[in-house]
């Protein structure tokens, strides 16, 4: 249902069937949240749609992230730029080279091609601090656990899936505690009731409500993969998309169902081929 018109000009109309947004020639990146959807044009201009106001650095800019509804910037000179539905907008500069990934929930983070990974405040006016005994992230997943605190799982480049809990006064005098959880990760996927990964060797599988890893059978071998509160998708070696969930409802048919009704184990998405991610 696409509220706040994120998926184009229609505010209450249901939409299964692909359908082309107004003014969007020329967008080489977009960035999905709740309630907007912006786009990087080639010129590097922003363009958005939805419950988002324009952001006030539009131009010039390298790169975007999306984290829930806050959209990112990376400016040509190194800038971190923030801009919120409710008009908040600030600038930060955390230090220079590209932005692999950001999430904000709780705290704000941010894996750097330099091979930081750095926190702050999101809504406040400090500088980013280091996370010592982290580095060469190249994916995030967060969730809050307080004020100012955030559960992390990061993909490492050399395949390794860590999780810490990041807290940011603590983080100024000591590092935190980082656990492996996996190894040999090609892509993960994490949302705040459990998560999935995808292996080297293209294996998927899934963690159980006891904390263990359990391999997805049916799945075919896996490039790259999505997760939602209800449901997993993964995109193929062959380009086919597959997509199963836990609950028995697909009624928003994210899961490309067509029926209503979410299967349980991994099932093609008819007229998705040839998909990268």
């Amino acid at each position: 249902r696409a509220l706040g018109a994120r998926l184009g000009p229609s505010r209450r109309s249901w939409r299964y069937e692909p359908a082309r947004l107004p003014q969007s020639d020329d967008i080489v990146a977009l960035e999905l949240g709740n309630r907007a959807t912006c786009g990087l044009t080639r010129a590097g201009t922003v363009r958005c749609w939805g419950e988002m106001p324009p952001p006030e650095h539009a131009e010039g800019v390298a790169s975007l992230h999306m984290a829930a509804d806050v959209l990112y910037t990376l400016q040509a000179d190194g800038r971190l730029l923030r801009s919120a539905p409710n008009g908040d907008a600030r600038a930060k500069k955390i230090g220079d080279g590209d932005i692999l990934d950001v999430t904000e929930n709780g705290l704000a983070l941010a894996a750097l091609a330099t091979g930081d990974l750095v926190a702050w405040d999101p809504r406040g006016d400090g500088d980013a601090v280091p996370i010592v005994g982290v580095r060469d992230a190249m994916k995030l997943a967060a969730k809050p656990c307080g004020h100012l605190c955030s559960e992390v799982v990061a993909l490492i480049k050399d395949g390794r899936l860590v999780r810490l809990t990041v807290a940011l006064p603590k983080l100024r005098d000591a590092a935190p505690g980082v656990e492996t959880i996996a190894q040999d990760v090609r892509d993960f996927a994490w949302t705040a009731n459990a998560g999935c990964a995808v292996d080297e060797g293209g294996r998927v599988a899934c963690w159980r409500d006891d904390g263990q890893l359990e391999r997805v059978e049916g799945a075919p071998p896996a490039t790259t993969i999505a997760k939602s509160l209800g449901g997993v998708c993964i995109t193929s070696r062959d380009g086919r998309v597959f997509c199963w969930g836990r609950s028995t409802l697909d009624l928003y048919g994210s899961l490309g169902s067509g029926s209503g009704v979410a299967p349980t184990s991994p099932t093609r998405v008819g007229n998705l081929d040839e998909a990268q991610r």
